[in-house]
């Protein structure tokens, strides 16, 4: 994200010196940046959802339960119940019961 922070602060430069927009743009690898920006952003998201996930199976296994988890996190119970089916089918069939209070 520093290179395209760095291309973007080019562009503007070679802009402020007179270049047209479409030069401005043809001289910075605007796309391989964009894209290089975007697969991190989805990286990130993807470790985060991940990240979530672990937290909400650590919530289960400390008793709570689905309407528990959506109010601690802020989202609907509908919301909670699809993490936590989603964090359940995470773990490995042989990783013992899976825990969590009825709702």
């Amino acid at each position: 994200m520093v290179e395209y922070e760095e291309a973007l602060v080019r562009g503007v430069a070679a802009l402020e010196g007179g270049t047209s927009v479409i030069d401005a743009l043809r001289a910075t690898p605007a796309r391989e940046e964009r894209q290089a920006t975007q697969e991190a952003l989805s990286r990130l998201a993807t470790a985060r959802h991940h990240f979530r996930l672990l937290l909400i199976t650590a919530c289960l296994d400390d008793g709570m339960n689905a309407r528990e988890v959506a109010e601690l996190w802020g989202f609907s119970r509908q919301r909670a119940q699809l993490l936590i089916q989603e964090a359940r089918a995470m773990k490995t069939p042989d990783s013992g019961p899976q825990v969590g209070r009825p709702d």
